[in-house]
C-alpha cells in the first residue's frame, strides 16, 4: 500500500465515495444498521477489499502472460479479492453476536463478489489508463522533422538540415551531408518541420538555426543568412523582425 500522496489521496476517495454509495444504497439487508455504523461497516469492506487488491493484482499481473485479455485479470482478481473481504464479513457476523451456517458461506462470497467485480472493473479500467499515460511520459519524444528528412535519399536521412529554398515547383533540401531536390510546396515543407529550430527568412527561403553561419547586412538596410555551405539566403523586409526576435541579428 505504497505510493505517492496522489495515489494514497486516490485511495482514500475511493474507500469514501464507494463506502458512502453503499451506506445509501443499504443492499443486502444493511439498512437494519444504524447509519453510522453502516458508513463503517462498508467502508472497512472496501478499505479491505483496496488493500488486499493491490497485492492480489500486483500477483496475477506478474502470473499471467503478457498481453493477456484485462477480462481475465478482472475475473481472477475479482474472485481473490472477494476470499479475504468473505472472511472480514463472517468475522465482522460473528463478533457482533451473529451465527454463521457454514452453508451460508457460499453465498456470503456471491454477495461479496458481486461487488468486488464492479470495484475490481473500475480499478482494472483506471491500472490500464496510468500505465498508458506512464508509457506515453516514458516513450522517447518523436524527432522534430523527421517525416519530411524521410523524404530524402536514404543517405541524407540521418544528416543535419541547413536550409529549405523554393525552385519552381521544387525544394532544394540543404544538409551537412549534401543537397536534394524534392517536389514540393515550400508551406507544406514548413509544416512537417514544426518544432525544428529555424525561421522562414524569405517567401522562398526557410532556414534552419543549425544551418546559420552568420548573418550579414547588405545594402539598403537589408540583411542575407549565410549558411555554412556559404550559400546566402536572403532575407525579406517583413521577416527582418522575426531574426532579430530570435536573436539571429
Amino acid at each position: 500500500m505504497l505510493g505517492t500522496r496522489r495515489q494514497w489521496l486516490t485511495r482514500i476517495l475511493i474507500v469514501l465515495a464507494a463506502g458512502g454509495l453503499l451506506t445509501v444504497l443499504a443492499p443486502y439487508e444493511t439498512g437494519q444498521i444504524p447509519v453510522i455504523g453502516r458508513a463503517l461497516y462498508w467502508c472497512g469492506l472496501i478499505a479491505v477489499g483496496l488493500a488486499s487488491g493491490e497485492t492480489i493484482a500486483w500477483g496475477v499481473v506478474k502470473a499471467l502472460p503478457e498481453g493477456t485479455h484485462p477480462a481475465v485479470h478482472w475475473l481472477l482478481i475479482s474472485l481473490a479479492v472477494s476470499v479475504p473481504v468473505t472472511a472480514t464479513v463472517i468475522g465482522v457476523q460473528l463478533l457482533s453476536g451473529g451465527a454463521v451456517r457454514w452453508m451460508d458461506v457460499p453465498l456470503f462470497y456471491f454477495l461479496v463478489w458481486v461487488i468486488s467485480a464492479a470495484m475490481t472493473a473500475l480499478g482494472v479500467l483506471m491500472n490500464r489508463k496510468a500505465a498508458a499515460e506512464e508509457a506515453a511520459r516514458a516513450a522517447p519524444p518523436r524527432a522534430s522533422g523527421a517525416r519530411f528528412m524521410q523524404r530524402l535519399k536514404p543517405k541524407l536521412r540521418t544528416g543535419t538540415l541547413w536550409a529549405v529554398a523554393s525552385e519552381d515547383h521544387y525544394l532544394r533540401v540543404k544538409t551537412d551531408l549534401g543537397e536534394e531536390l524534392v517536389l514540393m510546396r515550400l508551406s507544406d515543407a514548413m509544416a512537417e518541420l514544426e518544432g525544428v529550430s529555424g525561421l522562414q527568412t524569405h517567401r522562398s527561403w526557410w532556414v534552419a538555426e543549425a544551418g546559420v553561419d552568420a548573418v550579414t547586412k547588405q545594402a539598403g538596410g537589408r540583411a542575407a543568412v549565410r549558411l555554412k555551405d556559404g550559400a546566402e539566403a536572403p532575407v525579406s523586409r517583413a521577416n527582418l523582425p522575426k531574426l532579430r526576435d530570435a536573436g539571429w541579428l
